[in-house]
């Protein structure tokens, strides 16, 4: 898969949030897929911040599009070889409380699949919405 392509799939996976679009954001990732998100641990979903393999990283997913709706909007996508970093922000709220966090995700590709990603946004300021202090 072209650099190109790569791009193409992490912004996809960006956009797809919420339960609407879960399976297109699934069929994304590597049977063996590796997640770190900063939210794991501090919102309280699992011990660590890393999910392992298809069935925990659709565990994962699926919580979150549990949660209050939210959309993400790409500013920027770079990449090279099977590496692709893609700057986006989260935005969400509604009446009178919305919110925007600024967050980056690096992917790492294998065979047209998203093997690994690292998610980097302020996990804090994410739980705090959430969990609605």
């Amino acid at each position: 898969m072209s650099v190109e392509d790569n791009k193409k799939v992490a912004v996809a996976d960006v956009l797809s949030v919420g339960p609407d679009t879960l399976g297109k954001k699934l069929a994304c990732y590597a049977d063996d897929a590796v997640l770190w998100d900063p939210v794991m641990k501090v919102a309280g979903y699992m011990d660590s911040n890393t999910a392992s393999g298809l069935e925990e990283v659709k565990a994962f997913f699926t919580w979150l599009a549990g949660l209050p709706p939210v959309k993400g909007e790409v500013r920027s996508v770079f990449g090279e070889g099977d590496w692709v970093a893609v700057e986006w922000q989260l935005v969400g709220g509604g009446e009178g409380k919305t919110f925007e966090i600024p967050c980056a995700n690096i992917y790492e590709f294998k065979d047209d699949k998203i093997r690994g990603v690292r998610m980097h946004f302020d996990s804090a300021h994410f739980a705090e919405i959430i969990s609605g202090k």
